[in-house]
């Protein structure tokens, strides 16, 4: 690895060991990063006291829908986000938190997203398709 290291950030609502398979793949992306040597932080923004992975934190919300999550994940990218980092998206309403701090160009960071779902209703509804 040269210099300069890639920082991914893998977002999602959580990665709690207990949820389902997109938590899996994500808790296994973030290990598969550290392991072949990148900087992977693993962000959740529900509350949960899975303390077994490195370099994971909890943004400690009840629900990933209140509006807390939406703030604490903003906070959370202008503190350890630098502009040639990578974002990496998962879950709704992650993905949507994330697509709204882009289009406010309130981070420079390049950004990647997956639904995991192959069946998302949300996306006929006018905030959906945004």
């Amino acid at each position: 690895m040269s210099d300069t290291t890639v920082r991914v950030h893998q977002l999602s609502n959580n990665y709690s060991a207990h949820a389902g398979g997109a938590e899996k793949l994500v808790r296994q992306l973030h290990q598969s990063l550290l392991q072949a040597g990148y900087d992977s932080q693993l962000v959740g923004l529900e509350q949960h006291t899975d303390t077994q992975i490195p370099q994971a934190q909890s943004l400690g919300c009840r629900s990933p829908y209140e509006l807390r999550a939406f703030l604490r994940l903003l906070r959370y990218i202008r503190r350890h986000v630098t502009d040639g980092d990578i974002i990496h998206a998962h879950l709704f309403p992650t993905i949507f938190y994330i697509s709204l701090i882009k289009l406010l160009r309130l981070t420079r960071a390049s950004v990647v997203m997956t639904e995991h779902s192959t069946d998302n209703t949300r996306r006929n509804r006018w905030w959906g398709a945004l």
